[in-house]
């Protein structure tokens, strides 16, 4: 957009490799597309496609964060219910071959449970695996991403995400974004349960005891 108007704007450039950047002014430019006309339809043409692409992520992902917003509003009996819910609803919006795999702590055995999958999770065998003690959502590697919901003594959970084919950079960067987001909207209901869960326990102790006084 800097291209159009004159108005001030910051731009970041990534490379994976080396390279030589080109420094040339709105000014100087325009006068090489008015002398190119055929060259200015494709170099607009470019651009538009790269503003669009930029523009359908950004629309999926604030449809995405919406629709989940309004499922998290919802009360769910407990945490395998809700993640399942979070899966069911996260997983069409993944662009790609993707496979998924969702792990809930389990106070009896003290150990995660694995209590849904999506895609072929179990048959990617050691490419979808995780570390065994999470420490926070991040990249595994270039097709395996793991969101962690932090608890007050222990993770509460984790979903692990792997893609068949590894993801650039840039497209890592902005799926770690929504991830992150999603993980911590996730985190909060899951709070919310274990609070209410803790608060029924409470008060059914309360009158047990109090019908023991009786």
């Amino acid at each position: 957009m800097v291209l159009i108007d004159a108005v001030t704007r910051s731009a970041d450039a990534l490379a994976a490799g080396e390279v030589t950047l080109c420094r040339l002014g709105r000014d100087e430019l325009n006068r090489w597309l008015e002398s190119h006309p055929v060259l200015a339809m494709g170099f607009f043409a470019q651009i538009v496609q790269v503003l669009s692409g930029r523009l359908r992520r950004s629309s999926n992902e604030l449809t995405l964060l919406l629709d989940l917003s309004q499922l998290l509003l919802e009360p769910f009996p407990n945490a395998k219910v809700l993640i399942q819910k979070v899966m069911e609803r996260l997983f069409p919006y993944l662009e790609g071959d993707w496979c998924a795999g969702a792990f809930v702590y389990n106070e009896f055995n003290d150990e995660m449970e694995l209590i849904h999958v999506s895609g072929e999770f179990q048959s990617a065998g050691e490419a979808a695996q995780s570390p065994a003690s999470p420490a926070g959502s991040a990249w595994v590697d270039d097709s395996t991403y793991q969101v962690v919901f932090p608890g007050k003594r222990r993770s509460m959970g984790y979903i692990v995400f792997h893609r068949a084919a590894p993801l650039d950079p840039e497209d890592r960067h902005e799926l770690s974004r929504t991830l992150t987001t999603i993980a911590r909207l996730t985190t909060a209901a899951l709070e919310n349960i274990a609070y209410r869960t803790e608060d029924d326990l409470r008060s059914r102790l309360r009158k047990n005891l109090q019908a023991g006084a009786y």
